[in-house]
């Protein structure tokens, strides 16, 4: 689809035509069960919420909460962000006071199913994965269910950034491509600033949060161009090629930052290649504010992830059952799978 193309996901692993079909038609279809390890101790400061939410994001549950109990959002944790339409279950901790967990509560929206006592805030290292049951509706292709997925087990699954990490149609990236190249002034009328952006004084009034999560998604969209090129030069992405980097016992590219390091042989080619088209390098992310600076890092090649079930529920429905590790997307698998003419953002 065009939208795969701007946001660099060019190839599938898998061959065989897909199933087509709708995600999210209801809440239901869409549920993710966090897999977070928090310890409980009794004489802990926070106090750990496990919430089970319905068409709420987990921004929206943050902001709720903290209105709820007078408290600012920073003092809420969360160990990741989860879609809004979907159905939820996820740890979120507040500083621990003695509370009626039922005013908390949103008809319909929002339960708390559990609370324990903690040392620490829930936080983004506490995330192993997320368990997923998706079903998709409106199947074309039935039959091809199961050779898709034997043709993943084989060859793995593109570990690509997904839709949401470049903000469906506001294209984040083109807006860190900007920051990096310090072209304020089209960062300025590309987020309807009316404003000029001159110089530092100017950025520094921004919502830098906001301004690194472009860079970020500009970070993704390099990596997804990486691994475009090296499937586009027929490499395997869950085998070693020669010069790979390695994560967690597979191959890795890295996501660039002013202290990358660049991989050598054909893997180094690939990373030299996209970079070369991108017209950037480890350097450029070395911006004058400190607080956008990135380092970069690695993220591996293909996507960890253990399909638990996959079944048909009705004459036309699938579902799928799986667990993805922290920071793979679920509607990436799901690409391989449906192989949208329009995806779904």
């Amino acid at each position: 689809s065009q939208i795969d193309k701007e946001l660099g996901l060019l190839f599938y692993a898998s061959d065989i035509p897909g199933l087509g079909g709708r995600i999210k038609e209801r809440p239901e279809d869409f549920i993710v069960v966090e897999n977070s390890i928090v310890e409980p101790d009794s004489s802990g400061n926070h106090l750990v919420l496990v919430i089970w939410k319905k068409d709420l994001s987990t921004r929206e549950v943050v902001e709720l909460i903290a209105k709820k109990l007078g408290i600012g959002k920073k003092a809420v944790g969360v160990a990741g962000m989860k879609d809004k339409r979907a159905v939820a279950i996820q740890k979120i901790s507040i500083p621990y006071k003695d509370v009626d967990l039922r005013e908390l509560e949103v008809e319909g929206h929002l339960k708390i199913l559990g609370a324990f006592r903690a040392k620490r805030k829930v936080r983004v290292g506490y995330l192993r994965g997320n368990f997923f049951k998706i079903v998709v509706r409106g199947v074309k292709n039935l039959g091809a269910l199961n050779e898709i997925i034997a043709q993943l087990r084989e060859r793995g699954c593109p570990n690509y950034y997904g839709y949401q990490r470049f903000g469906g149609r506001t294209r984040n990236h083109e807006l860190g491509r900007l920051i990096i190249e310090g072209n304020y002034d089209l960062l300025a009328s590309r987020m309807g600033l009316r404003k000029r952006i001159s110089g530092v004084k100017d950025v520094l009034r921004l919502d830098l949060r906001l301004l690194r999560f472009f860079i970020n998604s500009y970070q993704s969209y390099l990596f997804n161009l990486m691994v475009s090129e090296r499937m586009r030069r027929g490499h395997p992405i869950n085998e070693f090629i020669d010069g790979d980097f390695v994560k967690g016992g597979k191959p890795a590219f890295p996501l660039i930052g002013y202290k990358s390091k660049l991989p050598r042989g054909e893997a180094g080619d690939i990373v030299e290649s996209v970079l070369e088209r991108e017209g950037v390098g480890p350097e450029d992310f070395k911006l004058e504010i400190r607080k956008l600076r990135d380092k970069g890092g690695l993220r591996k090649v293909p996507m960890t992830y253990r399909l638990l079930k996959a079944g048909i529920c009705s004459e036309n429905d699938v579902i799928l059952s799986f667990w993805l590790e922290k920071g793979c997307y679920a509607t990436v698998l799901l690409r391989e799978f449906c192989k949208w003419s329009e995806p779904p953002i």
